[in-house]
């Protein structure tokens, strides 16, 4: 709080809490309210002024590195300091299972599926996959089992067992 003399050049030095911005800053003087920007100043006036400061509440941005993933309808891609908890969403990627979200794209540390606005910054978030596997049953020419193989998806099945054969029919 600064306590200036009548003539005195007066300089505004406005520090918002976490979160927020200083908008607009006016002071009220003889009954007239001034708007003046931050980075001025002003010669103190014989009798007293009161200066008032708007705030904005600020919005972070939040990025999701899908790699290759889809994300769901619905998700947040914004939020501030007044949210309680940021869920994050499940992408989906044909044939891979969702693994988690990591805060760095070499996956290190736990997955992430939710964080406190309270952690004021954009963020961004790196999505990791696991293939998904395919159990697939060879059947002989009667339906009955031959062989069973698991295989990635995209991999191609391939029965390597020996060479079915079917009795003859003459």
């Amino acid at each position: 709080k600064q306590t200036p003399n009548a003539g005195e050049e007066v300089f505004v030095n406005i520090t918002p809490d976490q979160g927020y911005e200083a908008k607009k800053c006016y002071y009220i003087i003889e009954g007239n309210l001034e708007e003046f920007e931050f980075t001025d100043s002003f010669v103190m006036p014989a009798e007293n002024i009161e200066i008032f400061v708007v705030y904005d509440l600020v919005s972070y941005n939040i990025t999701y590195v899908l790699n290759g993933g889809t994300l769901p309808e619905t998700y947040a891609s914004t939020y501030t300091i007044l949210d309680v908890q940021i869920n994050l969403p499940t992408p989906t990627k044909v044939g891979h299972n969702f693994a988690g979200w990591f805060d760095n794209d070499k996956f290190e540390g736990v997955a992430i599926s939710f964080f406190a606005g309270s952690q004021a910054g954009g963020k961004t978030f790196y999505a990791l996959y696991t293939l998904q596997q395919y159990a697939v049953k060879f059947l002989n020419y009667d339906g009955s089992e031959i062989a069973v193989s698991n295989f990635k998806y995209g991999e191609t099945a391939v029965y390597t067992g020996q060479t079915p054969t079917k009795p003859s029919t003459a």
